[in-house]
């Protein structure tokens, strides 16, 4: 039997204390089948304080469940469709053939279309609480509850960085110590992708771009410090993805 796939959890302090937790997770059906199949591993630089870890495990336990709900409604959607249809065609009948009073035709099928739509949502109520979900959601509280944080040099690195970015502005990109070690690679590269989901929009994507060509300028600091004043984003943040982006890509 193969191991489980490890995905990771990481804990990033900020300079002013306040806890940053980045992982795979959202609330979608993918993250239940992870959830469900993956041995979670949590990483941290400076140890994070109980309350912290605590409020994260209850976030997850919220993601968790509205990912479930997103599996359950797309896992058998076909089947619930097909029931709700039925429902609607007896509906019709009814209306149509067993009522006397005579209905318009436009009211019949409003009406059926009503109840039709409300058994969909029963259906679906009611594969909530059955036993294939109630399974996975145990699968995936378990999952959840057996998470373990460690320390890991790589998150030290990765926490100096950013408070070196925090606290004197601008570093430029080449004067970045090495951030992880060669067997550290693959966790690097994990941990880029959780950053870059904050940095998807067009704007960071064509901010990147200006900032890659003034490094090449020796221009990087100064435009790194007009872009900060200008902008609201978290530039300490995207200064922390740029340089991990520039050691895993290598």
């Amino acid at each position: 039997m193969s191991e489980p796939r490890t995905v990771h959890i990481v804990h990033l302090y900020r300079k002013d204390g306040s806890s940053m937790f980045f992982h795979p997770f959202e609330a979608d059906e993918e993250s239940v089948e992870l959830l469900a199949a993956s041995r979670i591993r949590g990483l941290y630089g400076e140890e994070p304080p109980v309350s912290a870890l605590t409020g994260f495990r209850n976030e997850l336990y919220l993601i968790a469940e509205r990912a479930l709900r997103r599996w359950n409604a797309e896992d058998r959607f076909l089947i619930r469709f097909l029931g709700a249809s039925a429902v609607f065609v007896v509906a019709f009948l009814f209306l149509s053939i067993v009522v006397r009073d005579p209905v318009p035709l436009l009211d019949e099928l409003l009406i059926s279309l009503a109840v039709s739509i409300a058994a969909y949502f029963a259906l679906v109520r009611r594969d909530l609480s059955s036993q294939r979900v109630e399974r996975r959601r145990i699968e995936i509280r378990s999952a959840i509850d057996r998470t373990v944080f460690e320390e890991s040099e790589l998150v030290h690195r990765l926490e100096e960085t950013l408070h070196a970015h925090e606290g004197n502005g601008v570093p430029a990109l080449d004067q970045q110590a090495v951030l992880f070690d060669e067997a550290d690679s693959g966790v690097a590269a994990e941990i880029l992708s959780y950053l870059a989901k904050g940095f998807r929009d067009r704007h960071y994507r064509r901010q990147e771009r200006k900032l890659i060509r003034a490094s090449r300028r020796a221009d990087y600091q100064r435009a790194m410090a007009e872009w900060a004043h200008q902008d609201k984003a978290d530039v300490p943040l995207f200064c922390l993805y740029l340089a991990l982006k520039r050691h895993v890509q290598r």
